[in-house]
């Protein structure tokens, strides 16, 4: 399994609208920059440059690029037979809905032979007692601070992440591996990922359920009990609370296919 580790910044914070404005992936072990571009909106406005300091100008003066045609460059990386898995942090949560997202606009999908995972996941796993688990926080905890990282970049986020990688897989190398490993799961858009456990839905890692145990089931509760409905399920069955954990799993059990 080819480890490369990504992040992405974009027009907005809604996953199902939102638009690449940045991408940065690179191969972990490595360390070479396969892909990074910044990319022209085709319809969205930037409503977040105060957050990563994109705005059109930006996007100019950096070559940027157009969405079909990031699209198309980022499956040329996965045009083998290797096996890829994308790590971000939050993954789960951001990441990988906002580039499914972006490449079914364009009536494409993730290929079958990659997979995810999510270091932020991870962390709190391998480090249960760790307080703050933003990007940053770690990064702070590990080596200090460093005028040279600008985090909410997209460059600076990748290359800090494999860093914090590289720190854990040598301090916990096989805990790392194995725990990446636990969360590996394929697009949602593949249709291997109805037959995993629910618990790899957003924020149901710790839940129980006594009817509903694959990722399948709960999204046949989607499609034939609707969007409210499946939304009281979550809440009187799993106890999930938070609007925003729900809309994440809304939108996971969106992007699957019927």
């Amino acid at each position: 399994m080819n480890y490369l580790v990504y992040d992405i910044e974009s027009t907005g914070l809604d996953t199902q609208k939102s638009e690449i404005l940045e991408l940065c992936i690179i191969n972990y072990k490595s360390e070479e920059i396969l892909l990074h571009e910044y990319v022209y909106p085709d319809y969205e406005s930037i409503t977040n440059s105060d957050i990563h300091g994109i705005d059109l100008e930006k996007i100019k003066s950096n070559n940027g690029i157009t969405q079909e045609e990031l699209v198309n460059k980022l499956l040329e990386i996965f045009n083998n037979n290797k096996k890829y898995l994308m790590i971000a942090h939050n993954n789960n949560g951001y990441d990988q809905l906002l580039l499914e997202y972006s490449l079914k606009r364009k009536t494409k999908k993730i290929p079958t032979n990659v997979y995810f995972s999510d270091s932020l996941i991870m962390m709190r796993q391998i480090y249960p007692n760790g307080g703050c688990y933003k990007l940053g926080a770690i990064y702070k905890a590990f080596f200090g601070n460093d005028n040279n990282i600008n985090f909410h970049c997209g460059i600076d986020d990748t290359k800090a992440l494999v860093r914090i990688l590289k720190r854990v897989d040598n301090k916990q190398n096989k805990k790392f591996h194995s725990t990446l490993d636990k969360l590996k799961r394929p697009a949602f858009q593949n249709n291997d990922i109805k037959k995993l456990s629910y618990k790899i839905l957003y924020g149901l890692e710790y839940t129980n359920h006594k009817v509903i145990k694959t990722v399948y089931d709960l999204h046949d509760v989607y499609l034939i009990m609707e969007k409210r409905h499946t939304i009281s399920l979550l809440r009187e069955d799993f106890k999930i609370y938070s609007k925003y954990k729900i809309n994440k799993i809304i939108e996971q059990l969106s992007l699957i296919n019927e």
